[in-house]
C-alpha cells in the first residue's frame, strides 16, 4: 500500500511539476541532437552520423562517471571534472588517460575497459557544492593503422591541433583533430574530435561556452567548409598532413584547419584559453594548473622569466614532458634501466609547485627591485624638475621687478619734464 501511494505520488508530482523531472536531460538531449546535426555536415563523420541519425538520447548506455583530472583547469589536488562516455563500433586498445607520471594521469579515474572506435562523451564540473553541472557533450573518433595497438602505455605527447570554430545563436561547436605520437616519435593514432557548448549551460560558476572564443581556432560558418572539394574516399577533411619532429604542423592541406599561431600561445598553446577562463571565472581561474601539477600562476612566472631560466632542469618537467614520460613508462615496463637524473625529474613531480616558484623568485625579486628602482629615479627627476621649476620661477620674478623698476623710473622722469614745461612760462613772467 505504501509503494503504491508513493507511486502515486510520484506520478502526480511529475503531472504537476515536469520541469523538476525533464529539465535535468533535457540539456544534454539537445546537446546530443546539436551534435548529430553537426556532425552530418562533416565528411569524415557521415558514416557515423547517419548511425547515430536514429537513435534517441535515451537508448545510450553510458558507461560510470570517471573523475576526469582535465587539462582545460582543475585544482592540484583533485579533480573537478567527470566524463560519461558511450561508446561502439571497432574495438581499440586505448585506455583512458594516457600513462604518465603527472596528476593529470595519475589522479583521473582509468577507463574500465579499452574504447570503442566511437565515443560519444558528456562532460560536468562539479560545482561549488559539489554537484555535478553539464558542460557539453562531444563525438571522439579513433583511428589508425593498428587500432588494437593503440595503448595508453605507448602514448607520448599530442601533435599540433588543427581546429576550428563556429558560432551559432544557441551554442558553439569546435572541430578538431591532430596526431599523436608513441614513444619512438612513430605517428600511431589519429584523433577527430566534435565539441557542442550549448548557450544554456552559460553560468557564474564555470562554463566552456563562454570561454570559447579564447580557444585557437579558425573561425568558420559551417563545417561543410572541412570537405576537401576533390573529396576523399572516407571523407577526410584533411587530405595531407606534415609534421615536424617537435609535434608542429609543417604543411596541411585545408586551409579551414590551419593551425591558429596567437602570439600569446607561442610557449603554452593554450594561454588564450586559459586567459578567457581569468578574465569570465576568476574564481575557477584559480585553480587552473598544467598537468595537474603546477599551477597556472606559478607557470605563468615561469614563461615570464624563460630567458632567465631557460638553463633549469624545470623546463624538461613542468614545459616538455616528454622525456620524463617517456622514461617513467619504459622504467615500469622494465626496457630502460634507472637513471638518476630521470629518477630527480620524478621526485619533482609532487613538488613541482614550489620547485617552479624557486627557480624564478630570484628574477621576480630584480624585477620588483628594478620596478622601485625606477620609481625612485622618476621621484628624482620629479624632485629636480620641482626645483628647476621653482629657480625658473624665480628668476621671472626677479626679472618682472627690474623691469617694473624701469617703467617706474620713466614715469617719473616723463612727469618732471611734464612739470617744467607747465612751470617755464610762469618763471619768464616774474623776469
Amino acid at each position: 500500500m505504501k509503494i503504491f501511494c508513493s507511486v502515486r505520488l510520484l506520478a502526480c508530482l511529475s503531472l504537476c511539476f515536469p520541469i523538476l523531472f525533464v529539465e535535468a536531460a533535457s540539456v544534454q538531449e539537445a546537446c546530443f541532437e546539436t551534435l548529430k546535426e553537426n556532425m552530418a555536415e562533416i565528411g569524415a563523420f557521415e558514416k557515423v552520423a547517419s548511425d547515430l541519425s536514429n537513435k534517441a538520447y535515451g537508448e545510450v548506455k553510458f558507461s560510470p562517471y570517471y573523475k576526469n583530472m582535465s587539462s582545460f583547469g582543475v585544482t592540484l589536488d583533485e579533480p573537478l571534472f567527470d566524463v560519461r562516455i558511450y561508446d561502439w563500433g571497432v574495438k581499440t586498445g586505448y585506455v583512458h588517460p594516457p600513462q604518465s607520471p603527472f596528476p593529470s594521469s595519475t589522479k583521473s579515474d582509468t577507463w574500465k575497459r579499452p574504447a570503442r572506435q566511437n565515443i560519444y562523451a558528456e562532460e560536468y564540473i562539479r560545482n561549488e557544492a559539489g554537484k555535478r553541472q553539464f558542460l557539453g557533450c562531444a563525438y571522439f573518433q579513433i583511428l589508425g593503422p593498428d587500432l588494437k595497438a593503440i595503448t595508453r602505455d605507448r602514448y607520448l605527447y599530442d601533435g599540433e591541433l588543427m581546429s576550428a570554430l563556429k558560432v551559432a545563436p544557441d551554442y558553439k561547436a569546435w572541430y578538431n583533430e591532430n596526431f599523436s605520437f608513441g614513444l619512438e616519435g612513430e605517428h600511431f593514432v589519429t584523433w577527430k574530435r566534435l565539441f557542442v557548448y550549448p548557450k544554456s549551460t552559460q553560468n557564474d560558476y564555470f562554463d566552456k561556452y563562454s570561454v570559447a572564443a579564447g580557444i585557437p581556432a579558425n573561425s568558420i560558418e559551417s563545417f561543410a567548409v572541412l570537405n576537401p572539394s576533390k573529396g576523399t574516399e572516407d571523407g577526410d577533411a584533411v587530405e595531407f598532413v606534415s609534421y615536424n619532429p617537435n609535434g608542429k604542423i609543417n604543411v596541411m592541406s585545408n586551409e579551414a584547419l590551419q593551425p591558429v599561431r596567437w602570439p600569446e600561445n607561442e610557449v603554452f598553446p593554450m594561454n588564450t584559453y586559459y586567459q578567457a577562463i581569468e578574465a569570465q571565472f576568476p574564481k575557477m581561474s584559480e585553480r587552473l594548473s598544467i598537468h595537474g601539477a603546477v599551477s597556472y600562476e606559478t607557470y605563468k612566472d615561469l614563461i615570464s622569466h624563460r630567458d632567465e631560466t631557460k638553463k633549469n632542469y624545470v623546463w624538461s618537467v613542468a614545459h616538455d614532458t616528454r622525456d620524463v614520460t617517456r622514461y617513467y613508462i619504459q622504467r615500469k615496463k622494465g626496457v630502460v634501466k634507472k637513471d638518476e637524473v630521470f629518477e630527480e625529474f620524478l621526485e619533482t613531480i609532487p613538488k613541482l609547485e614550489q620547485v617552479v616558484a624557486s627557480a624564478v623568485a630570484p628574477h621576480k625579486k630584480e624585477d620588483k627591485e628594478v620596478v622601485e628602482n625606477v620609481g625612485k629615479e622618476v621621484e628624482k627627476v620629479d624632485e629636480v624638475t620641482s626645483v628647476e621649476e621653482i629657480v625658473e620661477v624665480e628668476e621671472v620674478g626677479s626679472q618682472m621687478d627690474k623691469n617694473d623698476q624701469k617703467q617706474n623710473l620713466i614715469l617719473a622722469l616723463l612727469g618732471l619734464i611734464f612739470l617744467l614745461i607747465l612751470l617755464f612760462p610762469m618763471f619768464k613772467r616774474k623776469q
